[in-house]
């Protein structure tokens, strides 16, 4: 019983403990071990517990391709040992526990969301300490409001409302948070009225404002209501409307003419609220015959943008 050995040589031995706090740096130890057992010079020769402490290395480093890699290999190694009686169950399950954090974080972070929520799903129900647990149910959480976000961004909207669904039915608002809750449910409303829900879409917007301890998400709840509520009642939101006129010229005296946007304002935007403006600036170009029209559509086809022009309208 024991360690395995090595299968190779080396002038120094590789330590066993996790990685400190704070590391960024891949160690030299590490690498062999990855080298080794990827490579196939040398693979199954290291332990499971020098695979798990390099993929964690890997891991804090970023290098997510590698420590996903170290961390499956971990799992099987892990298998292999039990059979060998070279760990006992305790141990076994601890680094099993510890390689699916890994898998599923590296999962996540290249962005593979569908497996992140998998791995997530996984260590929530098989988990016993409750802060692990809620840790778990977290992750979950989050990674299935990334993988919502972008349905609804690839405009798969009823695919992004059970992705949404899920979340708030399977999880408590104190387990996950309530910004992470009330974004769900905010998505949830916008999602909603693109399928047409408009009354379903609305009592979410209302309930998040209602519910809401954070100044931030009633303007965004707010602003999400007052849109749904344009078309049919020609109410505007003032302050999107304020953000408008301090950055827009719209046309006065003639159908045919242009939105200017200011050049000061668009010197401090990022390039993806540059690329909007610009956006719009073209649209009514081609296609726009009212002010107020365009105003309005704008709103309906920018829907991706509407959550964060609240923000945008704080730091201009």
């Amino acid at each position: 019983e024991g360690e395995d050995k090595w299968a190779f040589k080396r002038s120094y031995s590789y330590s066993e403990r996790s990685p400190a706090k704070g590391q960024s740096k891949v160690s030299e130890d590490a690498r062999a071990v990855a080298a080794a057992e990827l490579s196939g010079s040398g693979g199954g020769a290291a332990s499971s517990r020098q695979l798990l402490a390099a993929a964690e290395e890997f891991s804090i480093a970023k290098e997510h391709k590698q420590a996903l890699s170290l961390a499956e290999a971990t799992r099987s190694r892990i298998d292999r040992e039990q059979l060998d009686r070279k760990i006992d169950n305790l141990t076994a399950q601890a680094f099993d526990d510890r390689a699916l954090w890994l898998i599923g974080s590296s999962n996540e972070a290249l962005n593979r969301l569908t497996v992140a929520v998998d791995v997530y799903g996984q260590l929530k129900e098989k988990l016993l300490d409750r802060t692990e647990k809620q840790r778990a149910a977290m992750s979950w959480a989050r990674a299935s409001f990334q993988l919502g976000e972008g349905l609804y961004n690839a405009m798969r909207f009823g695919d992004a409302v059970q992705v949404f669904e899920l979340i708030t039915e399977s999880t408590e608002k104190e387990t996950i948070g309530d910004k992470l809750y009330e974004e769900v449910e905010l998505y949830t409303a916008m999602a909603y009225q693109q399928l047409g829900m408009m009354s379903e879409a609305k009592q979410i917007a209302q309930r998040v404002r209602r519910n809401t301890a954070s100044k931030q998400r009633k303007a965004e709840a707010q602003f999400v209501f007052d849109v749904f509520n344009a078309s049919d009642e020609g109410f505007r939101n003032e302050e999107l409307h304020k953000v408008w006129e301090e950055n827009f010229e719209l046309p006065k005296d003639s159908l045919g003419g242009q939105v200017r946007v200011g050049t000061g304002a668009l010197a401090n935007l990022s390039d993806r609220d540059r690329e909007w403006r610009t956006w719009t600036t073209k649209y009514w170009e081609e296609r726009m015959k009212s002010p107020l029209y365009y105003l309005f559509l704008t709103l309906w086809v920018t829907w991706p943008f509407a959550i964060p022009v609240i923000s945008i309208m704080k730091k201009m």
